[in-house]
């Protein structure tokens, strides 16, 4: 299938957060480009747009729940590509990333907790830490000759009594590190 990915859309007009919220104020006259991973500046696919057009024709747009066969594509996905085993009532559906992350700041920890990420990090994470008056922890990634690495010193000695959690994002965003365990 061709697909032009060179047409530009202004995706303003739709108060797209990437190109509508408000940037850091560091960056008053010379503003960075967003170059978001999740968040494309092209249509959806045809056949995308045709699925949800389907959806949209047939009139009921009612709650849904998470099919059997979803499930069992992610059962899958993780057994074959990761060889782990997950049972299909383990998932729990959520509208996206930010919203999740909010739900498990706030079963895991109490306002005034404290929740390690690393930066860079992606900027949901600090800001639904922020919402949920819950504080940051920041332990920087040092970039060395390219690669970004963890001083694991660092990282222990940022934990205090009140340190609830530690957001791990993997592959990390935005610097797309794949963290791995090394045994011995």
């Amino acid at each position: 299938m061709n697909f032009n990915f060179d047409v530009v859309f202004d995706r303003s007009v739709f108060s797209s957060t990437k190109w509508t919220y408000p940037q850091d104020p560091l960056y008053t006259d010379n503003k960075p480009t967003p170059l978001w991973v999740a968040d494309m500046d092209f249509q959806c696919p045809p056949s995308v747009r045709k699925a949800l057009l389907n959806i949209i024709d047939y009139g009921i747009l009612g709650y849904t729940n998470c099919s059997l066969s979803a499930l069992n594509a992610i059962t899958d996905w993780q057994k074959n590509r990761h060889d782990w085993t997950i049972e299909p009532d383990w998932i729990v559906q959520s509208p996206g990333v930010a919203t999740a992350i909010d739900i498990i700041i706030n079963a895991l920890s109490e306002p005034d907790d404290s929740i390690i990420i690393m930066t860079p990090v992606y900027g949901a994470f600090s800001r639904s830490i922020l919402a949920n008056q819950r504080s940051a922890i920041t332990v920087p990634l040092h970039n060395i000759t390219g690669r970004y690495l963890l001083d694991f010193d660092e990282l222990e000695k940022s934990i205090t009594a009140k340190t609830k959690m530690l957001i791990l994002c993997n592959p990390h965003n935005p610097i797309g590190k794949i963290w791995s365990v090394v045994t011995s």
